[in-house]
């Protein structure tokens, strides 16, 4: 997949961090006295979050090169009875706990799950989460599309590799559909393949060169309520009591990631789009997802009614 934006994948970590760490504040009783499991603990300052706002200990995970922030480090040396660092494949490790309280993760990938660490979270969960009372952070998201009508000026060295870049308003000429939406708490491995339909109705005509993929994630309890619905979040974000996250195109400068038509279409006013969005892993390589679109172009006629136009299928190869 071609990744044209280093810069802003850290500045949207960055700020991601700084979500988390306010979620985190805002929701102190959540962690105070609580085992806490970081998973992908990266540089740590999830630890850290968790630590200072009175988790009674972490255990944070990472199998590559971690807590590589020499602020960070000092900060949780400085805690480091609280703190226990492991460097290990998730599935490989043994805690000295039988349960932990809260599960941390910065789990989203592009899409939601390419590259992500769903699978890491579901196999904690299932192992050390709390059946009862224990929390995912975050643990909702959703994935939508929506089409638009160039290319963000970038090509993909291979065709069948998406495009990742950043959408704006302009660009836009769909309304936006919601494919999927994933609950941490109850999700298992086999969900993470799916084959679902969708369907977009055109609001401004113009040429539609692609469609564009993004999530948003949310944290969908607080100290003092039960969990959330993603409408009731949308309505309660603003009180930053909730942790909610979106890639949305045009609401800041997130990347999404960008499906190219196999051709590209001339589309009217209320005209649809509706097709098969079906995402799979590939067999023969486990750094590698599967997804393919059915597309069909459904034309509005004033005088014929809905009348099918055209219709393709494509491959994209994430990895």
């Amino acid at each position: 997949m071609q990744d044209f934006g280093v810069d802003e994948d850290k500045l949207q970590e960055q700020f991601l961090q700084e979500s988390m760490q306010q979620a985190i504040l805002n929701n102190p009783e959540l962690f105070k006295g609580k085992i806490v499991l970081d998973i992908g603990c990266g540089s740590g300052k999830l630890s850290f979050f968790a630590v200072h706002y009175g988790a009674t200990h972490v255990y944070a995970i990472d199998c590559y090169s971690i807590i590589n922030d020499s602020q960070t480090t000092e900060k949780l040396n400085n805690v480091s009875d609280k703190f226990t660092l492991i460097k290990d494949r998730i599935d490989n490790v043994v805690l000295p706990v039988d349960y932990v309280d809260v599960i941390v993760s910065e789990w989203m990938g592009y899409c939601i799950f390419f590259d992500s660490m769903l699978d890491p979270v579901i196999f904690a969960r299932d192992k050390w989460l709390r059946k009862d009372t224990g929390r995912i952070f975050p643990d909702r998201a959703r994935l939508h599309i929506m089409g638009i009508k160039n290319l963000l000026n970038k090509k993909a060295k291979d065709i069948n590799q998406p495009i990742v870049g950043v959408c704006d308003n302009e660009q836009v000429i769909t309304n936006e559909c919601t494919l999927v939406e994933i609950d941490l708490m109850t999700i298992t491995t086999p969900e993470l393949h799916f084959s679902l339909p969708f369907q977009l109705k055109v609001k401004t005509s113009g040429i539609l060169f692609a469609l564009v993929a993004y999530f948003d994630v949310a944290f969908s309890h607080s100290s003092n309520s039960p969990q959330q619905s993603f409408v009731e979040l949308d309505d309660e974000k603003k009180t930053q009591q909730y942790l909610f996250f979106s890639r949305k195109p045009y609401v800041m400068n997130w990347q999404q990631t960008v499906f190219s038509l196999p051709k590209i279409w001339n589309v009217d006013n209320n005209d649809i789009l509706m097709g098969e969005f079906t995402l799979c892993s590939n067999t023969s390589s486990n750094e590698e997802m599967n997804i393919t679109i059915l597309y069909k172009h459904i034309h509005n006629d004033s005088e014929q009614g809905l009348m099918i136009k055209d219709e393709q299928q494509k491959k994209y190869i994430l990895g």
